[in-house]
């Protein structure tokens, strides 16, 4: 088998491939004779007989198709292991006529190649930024006193009254604690906690935003489109028995389908982006994903789902997903210790 590469882009390449007849032979008589061995001629047993009869009984037509299936399957399968393409569409095919052999153009479409320039220079940055914004994250007393006031006016005992004092009696009815200032206390720090959380969230899309930036990725088509046509119908879902319909929605948020559309694809683009980049990182530091791992995940997952409904529950597809958190708490971890 030999292949020359006439064009190629960031996660597109068309090859041209050429069989030899002596090569392309070994497929055909696979094929020819399992084709064979199906032929019943009178007064033989299936698959015996002449074999000049035997061969004009086998459809030439289908032992073609299959023979030329599995030499290019094979022959593909040999290049992109070569190239260290990962294919994301089945690819495309156009026979070119010879007298011998087999020769094909094939249109191949495969994840981009990320090219990796100083991401920890710049992760470094964005580190040292999200440290700086976590030192100065604080609870004024005010969000204190307005989750106290939210917190009493949750009290059953407390409804339709305008305001409750805050004592050291009711704070015991509302935890393990002692005093008004103790549950003021607990209230400070979990107040504290959950900007802590927004902040490092806010520093990861940070992370992802900078190497988007330093980074050119190509985004293949296939997978935009794919992507964006899934989002779309998630919001079709979402929105299915509610009070607005999918095209007020449209009309409301977005003026047009066009529009959503649009924005659509841009937000599948960029989440591409961002996955490619960060699995760039993951395969270039040898960051590895236990199968373990992904079952916790996915078990923390299945025990919310009620008994009725697990039997309807798409396993796969909350693999799939656990994967992925799996994956990218890992990716970011690793980022988050880049000093």
């Amino acid at each position: 088998m030999q292949y020359k590469e006439n064009k190629k882009t960031g996660c597109e390449a068309e090859i041209e491939v050429e069989i030899s007849q002596e090569e392309f032979k070994k497929y055909w008589d696979k094929f020819l004779q399992q084709g064979m061995a199906e032929v019943e001629i009178k007064g033989f047993r299936k698959g015996q007989g002449p074999e000049d009869i035997l061969k004009k009984s086998v459809d030439h037509n289908k032992v073609f198709e299959s023979a030329a299936e599995e030499a290019i399957k094979k022959s593909l399968k040999e290049i992109t292991e070569e190239k260290e393409w990962t294919l994301i569409d089945s690819p495309v095919i156009d026979f070119k006529e010879v007298k011998e052999g087999l020769s094909f153009l094939a249109k191949l479409t495969f994840l981009p190649e990320i090219e990796l320039k100083d991401y920890k220079e710049i992760i470094k940055e964005v580190n040292k930024k999200s440290k700086e914004d976590l030192e100065k994250v604080a609870v004024e007393d005010k969000e204190v006193d307005q989750a106290v006031e939210w917190l009493l006016k949750t009290r059953k005992e407390n409804e339709g009254k305008e305001k409750v004092e805050l004592t050291d009696e009711i704070a015991k009815t509302l935890g393990d604690f002692k005093t008004a200032e103790d549950l003021k206390k607990s209230v400070k720090e979990g107040i504290k906690a959950e900007k802590i959380v927004r902040e490092a969230d806010k520093a990861r899309a940070k992370m992802v935003d900078e190497l988007l930036k330093k980074t050119k990725v190509d985004v293949p088509e296939v997978m935009a489109k794919k992507m964006a046509d899934n989002m779309k119908m998630d919001l079709k879902g979402s929105l299915e028995g509610g009070k607005m319909s999918y095209e007020e929605f449209v009309k409301k948020h977005h003026e047009s389908e066009e529009k959503l559309e649009k924005k659509l694809r841009e937000q599948a683009e960029k989440e591409i982006k961002a996955h490619l980049v960060l699995d760039a990182i993951i395969k270039e530091e040898g960051l590895e994903v236990k199968n373990e791992e992904v079952e916790e995940e996915a078990n923390k997952i299945l025990a919310r789902v009620p008994e009725q409904e697990k039997k309807n529950t798409d396993l796969e597809r909350i693999y799939n997903y656990s994967y992925g958190r799996v994956k990218n708490e890992k990716v970011f971890k690793f980022l988050e210790s880049i000093i």
